[in-house]
């Protein structure tokens, strides 16, 4: 049994019945702990954040002059809401990133 649940077991039953425990996880714990603690959703959840990482990072790469836009227009305004952002974000033209993934090229270095 791993640390975490062995610390919040309930005496009369598994780690996941006791009050404010839910699926194993202590009320109250980030919501996501219970995902990346288990070994066969934790792959799953890495191969899922690199894959954003990776589209955003190409989407900002691509759409250089856009953001710099969008990042200008941020500092000027300081802050921005609703209707505003989706005005900003149609009026600069941003594009979807051509991405091939067996190009090294297309990844970032870390």
């Amino acid at each position: 049994m791993s640390p975490l649940l062995s610390r919040w077991r309930n005496p009369t039953g598994p780690a996941s019945s006791g009050p404010g425990v839910r699926s194993g996880v202590p009320a109250g714990s980030a919501p996501y702990r219970a995902t990346i603690s288990d070994p066969d959703k934790r792959p799953l959840v890495a191969g899922l954040l690199g894959q954003g990482f990776v589209i955003a990072y190409q989407t900002i790469l691509q759409n250089r002059e856009a953001t710099d836009r969008v990042a200008t227009e941020l500092i000027k305004a300081g802050e921005l809401y609703g209707d505003d952002v989706t005005s900003l974000l149609d009026g600069v033209g941003l594009r979807k990133p051509d991405i091939d993934v067996l190009d090294e090229a297309v990844w970032p270095a870390i």
